[in-house]
């Protein structure tokens, strides 16, 4: 007589046991790809922000490098480079320049805005700067 110590069954995976584990699978990929989508997501917003801040910055360094009387006191819109225009299709970049310390300086201000993908207006990115009135020939000690 033979003895079957496993009473007839085969070692092996049951049909149960392959399904448990491909789902298992399935849902550890879906949660797999969903962070790298977040990830994906988060990196383009990283990008847009910093070129809207070397675009902010370099407009800051050209509105500086002006002498004092081609620095007019004024608040315009202008358009944004097309390098941050590529990245965020809502952006708007705005400049104002104000007199501070009774018009012994100015305030240089730059701003750029754009929207998210729902519509709704992100925190600007804005820089500010100040160009101090260059002293007259009178003014200088001896």
């Amino acid at each position: 007589m033979l003895c079957m110590t496993h009473q007839g069954r085969r070692p092996g995976f049951t049909l149960l046991e392959v399904a448990i584990a491909c789902a298992m699978f399935v849902v550890v990929g879906l949660v797999l790809a969903e962070l790298l989508h977040l990830v994906a997501r988060q990196e383009r917003a990283a990008d847009a922000r910093q070129a809207a801040l070397r675009a902010v910055a370099n407009r800051v360094e050209q509105l500086q490098a002006r002498a004092w009387d081609d620095l007019p006191v004024a608040k315009k819109d202008e358009t944004p480079p097309d390098d941050v225009l590529l990245l965020l299709k809502s952006a708007r970049m705005q400049t104002e320049v104000t007199d501070v310390e009774e018009g012994a300086a100015r305030q240089i201000r730059v701003q750029i805005e754009w929207r998210d993908p729902a519509g709704n207006w992100l925190p600007p990115v804005a820089l500010s700067a100040w160009k101090h009135r260059p002293a007259s020939s009178s003014e200088e000690r001896p």
